[in-house]
């Protein structure tokens, strides 16, 4: 995604146990959390490429 969409992304990846984790840990649904401009992105679209890329399409 972010060879597609260069400087209009910021990918950041954190684990389940840093700093920047800690406000969401209540509200994390699993092990794998995407969330855009603090919104949740369906765990459905964020691990399939196509449907990733038409979401964030339509978001940024």
């Amino acid at each position: 995604m972010k060879d597609k969409f260069g400087e209009k992304l910021d990918v950041k990846i954190y684990t389940m146990d840093s700093e920047a984790a800690k406000p969401y840990a209540l509200e994390f649904k699993g092990s794998t959390n995407v969330l855009l401009d603090k919104e949740w992105v369906p765990l459905k679209v964020a691990t399939d490429k196509n449907q990733m890329e038409t979401f964030l399409s339509g978001k940024i």
